[in-house]
């Protein structure tokens, strides 16, 4: 405070009053320099956004009254967004939704000056990417509650991933935040027989001779299922199991009975898939 036709000569011991936005702060007297100084610390439950700070001096008998008002203070809340634990197991192609909250520093949820409610922007990625699945839809109650309908590319991969949720602000009012969690998927097999091909002249064989049977079988994603079981079996008889190797592949060598009628047999292989939430 300086009493301006003075050279801005410092008065000091005068009265200061400070409104900070609609709160009034205890009266200081100015200091030697004329200053002053004003603490508050700002409650949880304060309107965000832009605010006035209003510093009123009330005169005296030798000085004019004045106010100073400060309105580039931006009164911000920090965020905090969840995701709730995750039960669905979707295959590649499905939809799931996955739940959490989006709240203030004071628990409620998120709102402008005048109340209303704002639609969040949150942005997802699982495993780190953005490519393998869509957001169809996200919704956000009243109370910060949110949730999100995400489907799965057909390629998606099965087993554990983890899906991170950001939540970026429009406003300048409220900050960032972030939060993750793991889900698990599952996949599709496809069994493929390599060999003999359907009718395939080549693969004729005499009854009471071996013949070798080649299968691969991988997953929606194209990679190999390995060490998994199957079965193969001739006019619905099974005659032959094995395990897959490290490609997805196997090859089983099947004796043809020698009473075997003449003409085409139908080979079958099966694989039962894997018990568990991949």
């Amino acid at each position: 405070l300086v009493e301006f036709n003075d050279n801005n000569r410092p008065l000091s011991d005068f009265s200061v009053t400070v409104k900070f936005h609609d709160t009034w702060l205890s009266t200081n007297l100015t200091g030697e320099e004329g200053e002053v100084d004003f603490l508050f610390t700002v409650p949880n439950n304060h309107p965000l956004g832009l605010i006035n700070v209003s510093f009123f001096f009330n005169g005296s008998e030798t000085l004019h009254s004045t106010i100073k008002i400060i309105n580039t203070i931006t009164i911000r809340s920090s965020t905090s967004i969840e995701i709730y634990p995750i039960v669905a197991n979707p295959f590649p192609g499905d939809f799931f939704n996955i739940t959490g909250s989006l709240t203030s520093d004071n628990n409620t949820a998120l709102t402008n000056r005048q109340g209303t409610l704002l639609s969040p922007a949150l942005t997802f990625s699982i495993d780190g990417d953005f490519n393998t699945f869509i957001v169809s839809s996200i919704s956000i109650d009243s109370e910060g509650n949110w949730s999100a309908e995400i489907r799965l590319d057909l390629s998606f991969p099965r087993g554990v991933h983890n899906i991170d949720v950001v939540f970026t602000p429009g406003v300048s009012y409220y900050g960032e935040s972030t939060n993750n969690s793991i889900f698990d998927s599952r996949g599709y097999s496809l069994l493929s027989i390599l060999s003999p091909l359907d009718l395939d002249p080549d693969s004729r064989t005499i009854r009471g001779n071996s013949i070798s049977i080649n299968i691969s079988i991988i997953d929606n994603a194209g990679s190999a299922v390995i060490a998994v079981p199957y079965d193969v079996s001739i006019d619905d008889v099974i005659v032959e199991s094995g395990f897959t190797d490290s490609n997805g592949e196997s090859t089983s060598i099947i004796s043809i009975n020698p009473f075997t009628s003449p003409g085409p047999i139908i080979i079958t292989v099966s694989f039962d898939g894997i018990n568990g939430s991949t």
